[in-house]
């Protein structure tokens, strides 16, 4: 059974990122596809634990495909570096005139000095690094998009605040 549910949640994740990834999709769709990697993982990883957030009037929002896999990816392979037991919280909500994707993690997150790099290839756009890929594809599709980084007890938080 478990074999079966894997080659389940693969072969959606693997038909869904072969097709055209240019148009947009919606949020709860893109959600459901980054459960299934997040499944998948959880077998990998028996201690890896998460949770999805989906404000019900975000549902429908068009949004770049898969654009906050990269973060989830980061999330999972730096988390696992420092502990078994990574727990990673996925939230979509409105925030006054914002919309925010959020993606929270109980490892120690990026350093300052990381930080500081990758705004500095956010500004030069030139990168292959999945979260500026990401950042970019935002860009075009929303107004306005600013990266957050946040550090906190414990905890680490990357998140996009955008606006339609």
């Amino acid at each position: 059974a478990l074999t079966e549910k894997i080659v389940i949640q693969l072969t959606k994740l693997l038909r869904y990122s072969l097709t055209d990834s240019s148009k947009p999709v919606l949020l709860k769709d893109d959600l459901s596809v980054i459960e299934s990697y997040l499944v998948i993982n959880q077998v990998r990883f028996e201690e890896l634990q998460y949770s999805i957030n989906l404000s019900p009037d975000l549902d429908s929002l068009a949004v770049p495909k898969l654009f906050l896999l990269p973060l989830i990816e980061n999330a999972i392979k730096y988390g696992l570096k420092e502990r078994h037991d990574v727990k990673i919280n996925i939230a979509c909500y409105y925030q006054d005139d914002h919309i925010i994707f959020s993606v929270r993690d109980n490892g120690s997150g990026i350093d300052a000095h990381h930080q500081k790099v990758i705004r500095e290839q956010l500004e030069a756009g030139e990168s292959h690094h999945g979260l500026i890929n990401s950042y970019r594809r935002l860009k075009y599709h929303f107004s306005e998009v600013s990266l957050v980084f946040d550090q906190g007890d414990k905890q680490f938080n990357v998140s996009y605040h955008v606006k339609e």
